[in-house]
């Protein structure tokens, strides 16, 4: 998963501020690797193995739920489109 904020915003990067479900398990953060900035300073991505060796780490289908802190900055868009956040999902097989 990769999310990025709008320039008006800014993530709060504090250790344990990113929270991640499957299903209603929360995962720890060895479950997942978390790599901020990955095409700018403003956006993270989210990677989470689902399987070990064959097998399914996680119920198959399962929702995905991502928790994070942003604050608005003095130069958030306060009319027009706003401040967009964008996030994209894939996965291999």
């Amino acid at each position: 998963m990769k999310d990025a904020l709008g320039a008006g915003l800014e993530y709060d990067k504090t250790d344990g501020k990113v929270e991640v479900y499957v299903g209603s398990q929360k995962l720890t953060s060895d479950a997942y690797t978390l790599t901020w900035g990955t095409g700018s300073d403003n956006e993270f991505e989210i990677t989470i193995p689902w399987v070990n060796g064959t097998d399914s780490k996680y119920e198959s289908p399962s929702t995905i739920k991502v928790y994070y802190d942003a604050k608005v900055l003095d130069t958030a868009a306060i009319a027009g489109e706003g401040n967009k956040n964008t996030a994209n999902f894939t996965y291999k097989t």
